[in-house]
């Protein structure tokens, strides 16, 4: 009854804030309560599984992202107060019951893992990349850009596409579309891949991906970069009836997916990159001489930045939290919103493992 009176608390105090300003004990017990939740239907459940239920469903304020999260499940609090052991296979990370007997679960988070890889090589699929560079391509050519080259880099599940636009914007632009399920935050290494590589051909950075965290958009304003989310994965058009069999057992790996996803028929007729058009057509015209400038003030700490996150290949909580405190001393990364939110990320961690 106690416990259930601390949720009800919880819940009503989400109605009104978000969930990192709830106290490290009440983030804790609610996402306890909800993976509990998850739990009744499921005896195990991947990470991809919690970053899907938990940061991307539901209502906004009682979601959490996904940084956030991964912090809590490695916390000395929420390893106190749950009953959950962790168990990583095949780099993937598992939560099971601690009353799960291991020789019983082991087989099926084993089972768990090869599903899980398999759906992520269908994001890299040639069906689906293949025609999403012919839809980036065409798209570009239909407002009279001309694509100067374009390629397909399989194994990032990325599709890049330049553009000549100097007679808009003084320089070209190299626009590359990330097909994974992953977040990207102000860090990763799929913004500064981008930047270095448009940097050293003098052109303007163009990201788009399913999922970009919130503060990437002001970095981007300093360092002379544009962004677009469009919030879902593209899978075979097949994917509803795709199987694999393992250990002689056809499964349907539709069952177990993970993200919120499309297949590539049903948005043939839709331009996904509407707001691509946008990019180009007003937004970059009227603020790349502003966001240019701001990357040429910055732009030796910007480079040496890059280059630092590039080489550290090391993706520990601990080694994120020290690459956004970099990019914020250097002023980088700028807006008291996402100095608070950095701030409030160091706390939790120090706070959830005391």
């Amino acid at each position: 009854m106690a416990k259930q009176n601390t949720i009800s608390i919880i819940k009503r105090k989400l109605d009104s804030i978000s969930m990192l300003n709830l106290d490290p004990e009440e983030i804790c017990a609610y996402i306890n309560y909800r993976i509990d939740k998850l739990l009744e239907e499921n005896r195990e459940l991947s990470y991809y599984d919690l970053r899907y239920h938990l940061c991307e469903l539901g209502p906004w304020k009682r979601r959490i992202d996904p940084f956030s999260l991964e912090i809590v499940l490695h916390s000395k609090l929420f390893q106190y107060i749950s009953a959950y052991k962790l168990k990583t296979i095949n780099d993937i990370e598992f939560i099971i019951g601690a009353s799960m007997s291991d020789s019983l679960i082991d087989e099926e988070i084993k089972l768990h893992a090869i599903i899980i890889d398999a759906i992520k090589n269908l994001t890299k699929h040639p069906q689906v990349l293949k025609f999403v560079n012919e839809l980036l391509v065409s798209n570009c050519e239909a407002r009279n850009f001309k694509v100067i080259d374009s390629s397909i880099n399989f194994q990032e599940k990325s599709i890049e596409c330049m553009i000549s636009t100097e007679s808009i914007f003084k320089k070209n632009v190299l626009i590359r579309y990330h097909n994974n399920g992953d977040w990207i935050y102000p860090e990763s290494s799929e913004i500064w891949s981008l930047h270095t590589k448009a940097s050293q051909i003098n052109c303007i950075p163009i990201l788009l991906a399913p999922r970009i965290f919130g503060s990437c958009f002001q970095l981007f304003k300093n360092i002379g970069m544009y962004g677009r989310s469009n919030y879902y994965i593209f899978l075979p058009n097949n994917f509803k009836t795709s199987m694999i069999v393992i250990n002689n057992n056809a499964i349907n790996l539709s069952k177990y997916i993970f993200s919120r996803y499309e297949t590539i028929m049903k948005r043939m007729e839709y331009n996904i990159f509407n707001e691509l058009d946008d990019l180009l057509v007003k937004i970059i015209p009227n603020s790349a001489p502003i966001f240019i400038a701001n990357y040429n003030r910055k732009r030796k700490t910007i480079d040496s930045f890059a280059s630092d996150i590039l080489l550290n290949e090391g993706r520990s909580i601990k080694n994120r939290l020290s690459l956004l405190n970099q990019l914020l001393g250097a002023k980088i990364l700028k807006g008291k919103n996402i100095r608070e939110l950095i701030k409030k990320w160091g706390i939790f961690s120090i706070d959830l493992n005391r």
